[in-house]
């Protein structure tokens, strides 16, 4: 090697060009890949919007499609309440001026106020359950359920009355019955 020059480079006719220089494949693509694409690209969309599957479709559809979605029983849920909540309003409606029946039945006429609250609330819960919804079930529930009792309060005090007798009743039984165990569980009374 003399000093001064370059070294000379053996494979200088042989190298190929650097990658960034290869010019890219032709991108090959078909019709049905195409629409495979567009239709992924509309669903994704789609499902941002909230949807929009049977738009312009007659009810039918809308129905059936809600029903394989949610299913029968939910379904069947939600229409029960909507009726309860109906023949609740109708009771309600029946009463006539809210003023006069509040005057002439009070706690009757409370309870029935209180059903339609309840079972709107337990609708609005079955279609769209999430905590506000199941806070008014609970809410509503506790008043139509007082409500109850108030309007049934000679029945309940009955009712307790009964309960007390056959608990003091059957818990002497129980007591005694107890006591006998215990008598005969004592090793002292083996003998």
């Amino acid at each position: 090697m003399r000093s001064g020059t370059a070294p000379s480079d053996p494979l200088a006719g042989y190298r190929t060009r650097p990658p960034s220089t290869v010019p890219p494949l032709p991108n090959v693509s078909s019709r049905r890949d195409t629409r495979q694409r567009d239709e992924r690209s509309r669903r994704r969309e789609d499902s941002f919007r909230g949807g929009t599957a049977n738009t312009g479709k007659s009810l039918r559809f809308a129905v059936a499609g809600t029903v394989k979605t949610a299913g029968f029983l939910r379904t069947t849920s939600v229409v029960g309440n909507a009726l309860s909540t109906g023949v609740s309003v109708a009771n309600v409606v029946s009463h006539g001026n809210p003023v006069n029946a509040f005057k002439e039945k009070g706690a009757e006429y409370v309870a029935d106020v209180a059903e339609v609250g309840f079972n709107a609330s337990l609708t609005a819960a079955t279609v769209a359950p999430n905590p506000v919804t199941i806070g008014l079930v609970v809410g509503t529930g506790l008043i139509y359920g007082g409500a109850k009792v108030v309007e049934n309060w000679d029945d309940v005090k009955k009712g307790a009355g009964k309960a007390v007798d056959w608990a003091k009743g059957t818990g002497g039984k129980v007591l005694d019955g107890a006591k006998d165990v215990a008598k005969k569980a004592d090793p002292r009374n083996w003998f």
